[in-house]
């Protein structure tokens, strides 16, 4: 396979070759072209300077004299002798500069002059950046690009110049021609070398990669640079052996090669390490976790469809994860597991989601990591949320900060960075621990957060603030909307992890309700769409029924003493679909709810609007229903709703829905219909005879 990879670019290269070494015979053709230009032009251009009308003493008949002697020293130059033009002052410039507008032969001239000159200089620049491309060192990606964007700009400028010529000038654009696929070839050998670098190395270099995703991050249109850099491979012959399964492969190799160049030089523990192999085995994995810096940009020089950067980083992550894995089982003492623990919780924020690949500990060894974790998780958290506040300048020596240097950064930068380390510190746990076990993490992350924030709004209040202009319930409310980030991490996790049913979220919740009750208004709004929106539909599967309605009615209760009427109903909406959800309530209960919590305006319209829009469609009601034995609850809460439901739904809805509830019915199916008619009275005698005839076979269907 190698020998037709080489064959492959011997031929590439003689291609490109065979480009430039045409490029002299284009060059004498179109210098010999450019000379009868030139002296057509010449001609034109003197004719219309005698037939022009003199001004004496103006000095436009010297400058006139030295336009024609410049229109014949550019025929002259062509020849190799130097165009030079002497004694003109600015005025006379400037009356030169009439003269070229006036005279477009001139102009002509000046133009074929100033084309002449950059064909030659982008035939230098181009065998320049020929070569540089095949002496590809691996650290000037960046740089060659740029110099090939340059030359895609000058050659878009002469094109435009191009197109203003006369007719008989076309030729110029067919000469440039070559340049432009040479320009394309060149190009996609610098990509070449970009890929060779990158998988041929047993070391990737971080100069090259880095390189590569600036040059793939200054591209305006992503899709428009994937699509240009097809188009350039393309023009390679044997362009299949190019594709992405090769390339993947290759890049994948060398991964695996700079893997284990790092991994064989961690100490062998032989089944048991000591303490100092401990300690030297982690400094050696800590120098491998950067490497999955370096393996994202290797993913992002290819296209996302070859799969690369998935590939890579699982590739690291396995790697590392069972050589702690190793460390661990193996250590000598539990001081050297608490020191591979302690290293895995401060690491795990580089790793996140992918530390649960490769992690090979079962049994005992599972259980005692579990244990380990536990135990260091919080200090960790801790220590980081210490870090923090002192790098903010939180503290100023032994003492509390008592002016606002570093407000900014102290509230809104250092809680920022606590945040997303807690966060990752968590997503990176979700793959270690069972559902149960992270919920407790969270419980103490969760307070360790709530504590900060505590310790943020007090020291707020310490700080003299009728000397600063800052706005203090503004700087405490991006802490409480951090907080909401974090809940809202909270709910989507849990929602993922409930397959263990003795996780309960329920502490999270209050502590949110808490977060009401403090929070300055600023925040309120972020906090309860970001509580609302996330709850919805997780409750059926994290509570029961019972639990789930204790639970709302603990939400609300927080809630209610700032609900204005638009958030009473996204309140009510949140309640209602619990109350379907966990079949726990009647009708009745569910308004006295709202009626307790003081969610209702005097005429019940809040209550109204939302029932309203959330049952318009009655397959909406009877959905959650379909696993549910007790139906009758359902129809004693639709008699009861009656004078709420104002919008049914079609006839076809209803059958659907009661289709799909007939195996389930534990009620008289005429009983069913009296209420769907009671419920849509304008329902016609067609639509009425129709329900009468399904329902007679439904029930037909039952007692069989």
């Amino acid at each position: 396979m190698d020998g037709i990879e080489q064959r492959a670019r011997r031929d590439a290269q003689k291609e490109i070759d065979s480009k430039l070494s045409a490029i002299p015979e284009l060059n004498q053709s179109f210098l010999r072209k450019l000379r009868e230009d030139l002296e057509r032009q010449r001609t034109l251009a003197v004719a219309e300077w005698e037939a022009a009308p003199r001004v004496k003493n103006s000095g436009l008949e010297s400058v006139g004299l030295a336009a024609a002697n410049l229109v014949g020293a550019s025929s002259q130059a062509l020849g190799g002798r130097e165009l030079v033009v002497k004694n003109l002052s600015a005025s006379q410039w400037q009356n030169s500069l009439q003269i070229q507008q006036s005279s477009q032969a001139l102009w002509n001239v000046k133009v074929v002059l100033f084309l002449t000159k950059l064909y030659q200089n982008l035939e230098a620049e181009l065998k320049s950046l020929y070569q540089a491309c095949k002496d590809f060192s691996g650290v000037e990606l960046y740089t060659l690009h740029q110099r090939l964007l340059s030359i895609e700009r000058i050659q878009k400028s002469a094109a435009i110049e191009c197109e203003a010529l006369p007719d008989e000038s076309n030729h110029i654009n067919d000469v440039f021609t070559p340049l432009e696929e040479l320009r394309e070839l060149i190009e996609s050998e610098l990509w070449n070398s970009l890929l060779a670098c990158a998988s041929k190395t047993s070391k990737i270099h971080r100069e090259v990669l880095a390189s590569a995703a600036r040059v793939i991050e200054a591209q305006e249109d992503e899709d428009k640079f994937w699509n240009q850099y097809e188009r350039r491979w393309s023009v390679l012959p044997n362009r299949s052996l190019w594709q992405s399964r090769r390339f993947k492969e290759r890049a994948v190799e060398a991964l695996r090669d700079g893997i284990a160049s790092l991994a064989s030089t961690i100490p062998d523990g032989r089944g048991r390490y000591s303490d100092s192999e401990v300690e030297c085995s982690l400094k050696k994995l800590s120098e491998l976790v950067p490497r999955i810096d370096e393996a994202e940009l290797i993913g992002q020089c290819f296209p996302e469809r070859f799969g690369i950067s998935e590939v890579v980083r699982n590739e690291y992550s396995r790697v590392i994860a069972s050589t702690f894995s190793d460390i661990f089982r193996s250590a000598h003492s539990d001081v050297s597991r608490g020191r591979a623990v302690n290293w895995l919780v401060e690491n795990s924020h580089r790793m996140r989601k992918h530390w649960g690949i490769g992690l090979q500990l079962e049994g005992e060894d599972r259980l005692l990591l579990r244990n380990f974790y536990f135990d260091q998780f919080d200090s960790v958290l801790q220590r980081e949320i210490d870090r923090q506040t002192k790098s903010g300048n939180f503290y100023r020596g032994n003492g509390f900060m008592s002016n606002y240097e570093h407000c900014e950064d102290i509230y809104t930068h250092v809680p920022k960075r606590i945040f997303q380390f807690v966060r990752a510190q968590l997503e990176a746990a979700s793959t270690l621990v069972r559902a149960g076990d992270l919920a407790k993490l969270v419980e103490k992350a969760a307070a360790l957060l709530e504590n900060f924030a505590s310790v943020t709004k007090e020291s707020m209040e310490r700080f003299d603030t009728s000397t600063v202009a800052y706005d203090v319930p503004v700087v405490v409310a991006n802490d409480f909307s951090l907080c909401a980030l974090f809940i809202e991490d909270i709910s989507n996790w849990t929602s993922v992890l409930v397959s263990d049913r003795h996780l309960h979220a329920s502490s999270h919740w209050k502590t949110a309700g808490r977060l009401f009750r403090e929070t300055e208004e600023l925040a309120k709004d972020k906090l309860l769409d970001i509580l609302f929106r996330n709850v919805r539909g997780q409750f059926q599967m994290l509570f029961s029924p019972v639990r789930g309605k204790e639970l709302l009615l603990d939400i609300v209760a927080s809630a209610q003493s700032f609900l204005d009427s638009i958030k009473a109903r996204m309140v009510i909406g949140l309640y209602h679909d619990v109350a379907l959800s966990c079949l726990a309530m009647t009708t009745n209960e569910y308004l006295a709810v709202f009626a307790k919590a003081e969610l209702r305006d005097p005429a019940g319209g809040a209550i109204v609007v939302q029932v309203e829009h959330d049952l318009s469609q009655l397959e909406t009601l009877f959905e959650p229903f379909l696993y549910i034995r007790e139906f009758q609850i359902v129809l004693s809460s639709l008699q009861s709703a009656r004078e709420l439901l104002t919008c049914s739904p079609s006839y076809t809805a209803i059958s659907k829905a009661y289709k799909a509830l007939s195996s389930r019915w534990t009620v008289d199916p005429h009983g069913l219909l009296n209420v769907v008619l009671s419920i849509r009275p304008e329902f016609n005698e067609e639509v009425r005879h129709e329900l009468r005839s399904l329902f007679q076979e439904l029930d037909v269907g039952i007692r069989k």
